[in-house]
């Protein structure tokens, strides 16, 4: 993995695409600087049009890298109450495209074998990492 820093964050990793049209989209994963966050955190981005972040708990960061690893299909929703208004997010992996969706933006990344197989070998030492760090707090 490699460790570059934006403020708050490592990035882990980071896939990037650039269409037809010279449309840029772009998936960065990052996990906090931070030791007492159990999380990562996904950004999906298109270049100077939109960015979608997501933190992902434990369990999630578990479940996405069996997905990626196994091919199967994965979701999660995260639902946010700010000032009174609902906001949620719908992250999705199937058949090699990881993709994200909150309100009517969605952003989504079509993953090569090699790109899923690394995302999915990230996200395991990401999970791996989380869970050492929680068992040297407890002793």
């Amino acid at each position: 993995m490699s460790e570059k820093t934006n403020g708050y964050w490592n990035v882990a990793d980071s896939y990037v695409r650039q269409n037809n049209e010279g449309k840029i989209t772009s998936l960065t994963i990052c996990y906090p600087k931070k030791e007492d966050e159990d999380c990562i955190q996904l950004t999906f981005s298109i270049k100077d049009v939109e960015m979608i972040r997501v933190k992902l708990g434990v369990s999630e960061i578990a479940g996405l890298s069996d997905a990626l690893n196994t091919n199967k299909e994965w979701k999660a929703t995260h639902t946010f109450e700010k000032d009174g208004a609902k906001t949620t997010t719908y992250i999705n992996y199937q058949n090699y495209f990881i993709n994200v969706a909150r309100g009517n933006s969605k952003i989504a990344l079509k993953l090569t074998d090699n790109e899923r197989m690394s995302m999915a070998l990230t996200l395991r030492c990401l999970h791996f990492q989380i869970i050492e760090r929680r068992c040297r707090k407890k002793d």
